[in-house]
């Protein structure tokens, strides 16, 4: 692991090793890492968020799935909190509602292993719903993106348990 003054700067390939197979077995083995950084197009931001923690796409050897490592930055001393919360909220919102979760395969912030919060859980394909609903967006139609704040609203209303209509997403000025 290397650190910055922001915090952890990266995690090492082999800890990243390590760790997929204490959770998925001591055969496992790596085939690709990859950084999720943020990023732009068409100057509208399509990955935001990455800036608390560090997040990587990993395939394993023999598994069709790949797998997101989400490492605690520790930025401004920054605890692992938030790794325990984002798992505690998931099964929240697994056990009560149908809204879809991603599966969280380990949490550990003991950091035996690595010396910050990380947890291991499935990729989940999906766009950011600002890009996907921003004005200057050409990929989405205006019914799109109107159908994409009802969407982001009900699932909203269903975690928060309030009525739908007080959970439409916002949206962005024009």
């Amino acid at each position: 692991m290397t650190e910055s003054i922001e915090g952890i700067a990266g995690i090492d390939e082999a800890d990243i090793s390590r760790i997929a197979q204490v959770v998925f077995g001591s055969a496992t083995r790596v085939d690709s890492i990859v950084e999720i950084q943020q990023t732009l197009e068409g100057g509208i931001s399509r990955i935001i968020g990455c800036n608390w923690n560090l997040s990587y796409i990993v395939s394993l050897s023999g598994h069709d799935e790949r797998y997101v490592f989400r490492f605690n930055r520790q930025r401004y001393g920054r605890d692992d909190k938030a790794i325990v919360q984002k798992t505690q909220h998931n099964a929240q919102i697994s056990a009560h509602t149908d809204v879809p979760t991603t599966t969280i395969h380990h949490m550990d912030v003991s950091r035996d292993l690595v010396p910050t919060g990380f947890i291991v859980m499935d990729y989940m394909t999906d766009e950011e719903r600002r890009y996907l609903t921003h004005p200057e967006y050409c990929g989405t139609t205006s019914a799109e993106k109107e159908e994409i704040f009802h969407q982001v609203g009900a699932a909203t209303a269903k975690i928060s348990g309030r009525p739908p209509e007080a959970c439409i997403a916002a949206r962005p000025l024009r």
